[in-house]
């Protein structure tokens, strides 16, 4: 090789590496954001946390308990001291869930360096994120990272983890959209739609992240130095808002939704739907907030008022913004857009022929309407329990267009009036439904709990996971073109789960595959009888059918 060879292959190797050591060291120096200055009681930090006789644990000015299997907590004092308070008290929950969350990121990224590498992108991505979170919210998170343990470090500073974990909703749309962790179904409905004269807030929360957000999950009260207290339920470290209420009885539920408005770095959702509670009053105020707000991704606010008896959908993405629902008696959503405004956007009408949300919204009217003028709490814990398909059909255990598809990491009621939420005890909306008040967060409240859900006895829960292990075994052995060891997995996921369409469905594939035309067709046609849940799914069906026609002889 001549000197001038050895010049250039020598200058290739040194940027080679000097790319690898920003990688692996510059891009947490010159993208992390700075946390702010610590502002609290340094006392904190050694003080031991109190157990008392009853069961709750006390430190500074915060404490938790446990009410129905599900945990409770009192935050108050500065940001900061809120946030190592909150880190203190949960830190074996917080490992669980952040551990949850790193394991569904594996489902879909497999590959540890990409991983790695993606975790490098998100940072630089959101290098600005910092820029468009309150002061006090960046206090609670530094908080929070001083409170608990940094566990993999190789993903990033700690402080900015946390922060991109609040964003985790964002980021999930921003980055893989069309398979978003999170689904959600929800209705308001003012006293000429209840019973009692109540005004109720009912929401499921289908976010697929892992079992630690719904076994873990957290009924917090915060009570900032300025502005209202609110009620949320959320998770270990969540300091945003997906589901909460105020106490000047202002709910707010968070539903994720689609559209062609390019995304980009702005106010994670959770955290708009805090600042809702935290400053607003009234339902105008809160409006003006969303529509201000500059936000990462696609998103409805389900807002409603107990003082003003009533309720309106805010339909918010990175450019547009629409309102629908004022006056109305209910007012229901699920993940599509139906406002004047947004429900034309592109991606908004490819998701509504693609997804799941139309048949749970027109389920989720049919049994509202059927239930009006006699809402109360009850009924509305059935509406959200409801795993029928629209018009009642028969679909078994777990179907994605159900209201109830067996996935939701927490399903609440809120009364707005009285400021008292019921929150399901896992596992989903099976658990009973538990009472808390926001100003009696510690007491317990004089209201009736809601009982589990039948479907815990008997073992009919226990069949489905059963169910859901047979058939993710039998799906892998099909991608790898085990036809016949897939296809017994999938005769004994049926025998749990005998209405449910997809074992059906991936039997009929298999049969297909080992040319065993008269059982392939049997099983695509039983597949189209119980209700496909996806219209790919229906049309694949249609098409193997199709297909089977052809080359009968």
């Amino acid at each position: 090789m001549s000197p001038w060879g050895r010049r250039v292959l020598w200058g290739a190797l040194g940027l080679s590496l000097t790319a690898a050591l920003f990688l692996i060291w510059g891009v947490d120096v010159f993208f992390s954001p700075q946390p702010p200055v610590w502002r609290g009681d340094r006392a904190l930090f050694k003080s031991v946390p109190v157990v008392e006789a009853d069961g709750t644990t006390r430190l500074g000015q915060g404490f938790r308990f446990d009410r129905g299997g599900i945990h409770a907590c009192s935050l108050k004092g500065s940001p900061s001291e809120r946030g190592l308070v909150m880190g203190r008290l949960f830190d074996p929950q917080s490992r669980r869930v952040e551990q949850a969350l790193l394991d569904t990121v594996r489902r879909f990224i497999p590959w540890e360096p990409v991983r790695w590498l993606l975790a490098k992108f998100v940072l630089i991505r959101n290098r600005d994120l910092d820029h468009y979170l309150p002061a006090e919210v960046l206090a609670e998170m530094q908080g929070l990272a001083l409170g608990t343990a940094d566990l993999y470090p190789q993903y990033g500073e700690h402080f900015a983890r946390l922060l991109n974990y609040l964003a985790a909703h964002d980021l999930s749309h921003a980055l893989m959209d069309d398979k978003a962790l999170a689904g959600c179904t929800a209705f308001g409905a003012t006293t000429r739609a209840t019973s009692g004269g109540q005004v109720l807030l009912a929401r499921n929360f289908d976010f697929e992240a892992g079992a630690a957000f719904d076994a873990e999950k957290v009924v917090l009260r915060v009570q900032p130095e300025n502005g209202h207290a609110f009620l949320s339920v959320a998770w270990p470290g969540m300091f945003g808002v997906v589901s909460g209420i105020n106490d000047a009885g202002l709910g707010v539920v968070l539903l994720a939704g689609h559209s062609a408005d390019k995304p980009g770095v702005g106010t994670p959702v959770s955290v708009v739907a805090r600042q809702v509670l935290e400053q607003a009053g009234t339902l105008a105020e809160a409006v003006r907030i969303i529509r201000e707000a500059r936000v990462f991704v696609a998103e409805t606010f389900l807002l409603g008022s107990g003082p003003e008896n009533a309720f309106v959908a805010v339909e918010k993405t990175p450019q547009h913004c629409g309102v629908r629902g004022q006056g109305e008696a209910v007012v229901l959503a699920a993940n599509h857009f139906l406002s004047r405004e947004l429900q034309g956007d592109p991606k908004n009408q490819a998701y509504m022929g693609s997804g799941t949300s139309v048949p749970r919204w027109q389920r989720l009217h049919e049994l509202v309407q059927g239930s009006f003028g006699r809402l109360d709490i009850p009924a509305c814990v059935a509406v959200l329990r409801d795993r029928r398909a629209p018009r009642g059909g028969s679909q078994g255990l777990g179907n994605r267009q159900a209201i109830n598809a067996l996935v939701a990491s927490h399903s609440v009621v809120m009364d707005l009036k009285n400021q008292v939420i019921w929150v399901s005890a896992g596992p989903h909306q099976l658990g009973a439904f538990v009472p808390f008040a926001w100003a009696r967060l510690e007491s317990p409240v004089p209201q009736p709990w809601v009982a589990s859900d039948e479907l815990l006895a008997g073992g009919q829960y226990e069949k489905f996971l059963h169910y859901r292990t047979e058939l993710e075994r039998g799906e892998k052995l099909l991608q790898g073109k085990h036809y016949q060891k897939a296809l017994s997995y999938f005769i004994d996921a049926r025998s749990l789960n005998p209405e449910h369409y997809r074992s059906y469905l991936l039997a009929g594939q298999a049969l297909q595959a080992m040319r065993r035309p008269d059982e392939a067709r049997y099983n695509f046609e039983q597949a189209l009888i119980w209700h496909p849940a996806f219209p790919q799914e229906r049309r694949a069906a249609e098409q193997a059918l199709k297909q089977l026609a052809e080359v009968q002889p």
